[in-house]
């Protein structure tokens, strides 16, 4: 059916629409996707958290465990402080002997060997009672002895490992070194003996010890024979070189020259005639 035309005035007018109700419906509408996003937006940020927490238990739990903090940071700090104290605690009194320096007969050019030898017992007497030589130094770790030389240009290396252990009272332990001054003068000799914690660097007892100071004296020099015997030896050595020498240039010019009379003999010139007719 067509409509009829709107100008007819018989026909009534269409009612105006309920602006306000449109308003209200629009609102309405407006209100329930911002409720939509709202609640997806809470839903989806829990989900996340939830994803997140999961993966960071798996990988604890399934990986490798977390490193113990290193002695002395954080928490073990109280920890490793006692460990030290009782470690010092047991330590005990060593006898530490090296050799005299007054017998090392340092000569410039030359080696001589020192030698320094730790034991775990210490006994202040010997068996007669008289003082025992020796100085007493701390053991019951591993223990480095270090040996220091200056003067006269002296260098001092080591012939055994620096650190050794001396765990026990029935333990010792031996170091050794070549002292060897380049030239005469006055040569210094100390010692460092340090006690270490286990195998780290961590210093439990430590003494110096100054050894003393020798005196290299200086190398001869060969300036050969000095008294008359040497001095008549060495000019008759002289002689029988240069007579030995003058006897053997003679007997060659002798023997030359009876080669070449050999060969102006006429019998030699006859028989070389003979021979050309």
């Amino acid at each position: 059916m067509s409509r009829p035309p709107s100008g007819d005035p018989d026909l009534p007018e269409p009612p105006s629409p309920d602006w306000a109700a449109l308003a209200e419906t629009a609102e309405a509408r407006h209100r329930r996707r911002r409720l939509i996003l709202f609640v997806g937006g809470l839903a989806a940020t829990f989900a996340l958290g939830v994803v997140a927490a999961l993966i960071t238990f798996s990988v604890g739990s399934g990986g490798s465990p977390p490193r113990e903090k290193p002695p002395g940071s954080g928490g073990h700090q109280q920890e490793y402080i006692e460990r030290l104290d009782d470690a010092r605690e047991h330590l005990f009194r060593s006898r530490l002997a090296y050799s005299n320096p007054h017998e090392l007969e340092l000569t410039e050019g030359e080696t001589a060997a020192f030698r320094v030898t730790i034991t775990g017992g210490w006994q202040p007497l010997e068996a007669d009672g008289t003082p025992r030589t020796g100085t007493e130094v701390r053991a019951g770790a591993e223990i480095a002895v270090r040996l220091h030389c200056s003067g006269a240009e002296v260098t001092c290396p080591a012939l055994s490992s620096s650190r050794q252990s001396v765990l026990t009272k029935k333990d010792s332990a031996t170091w050794r070194w070549q002292i060897t001054p380049k030239k005469a003068g006055t040569v210094a000799l100390n010692l460092t003996v340090t006690a270490y914690y286990l195998d780290t660097d961590t210093v439990l007892f430590e003494k110096f010890v100054a050894v003393g100071s020798v005196k290299a004296a200086q190398a001869e020099k060969d300036s050969g024979p000095s008294t008359w015997p040497g001095i008549l030896f060495g000019w008759a050595k002289d002689a029988v070189m240069i007579t030995g020498t003058l006897a053997g240039s003679l007997g060659a010019v002798v023997a030359l020259i009876l080669a070449v009379k050999s060969l102006r003999r006429p019998g030699s010139g006859q028989a070389g005639g003979a021979d050309e007719v």
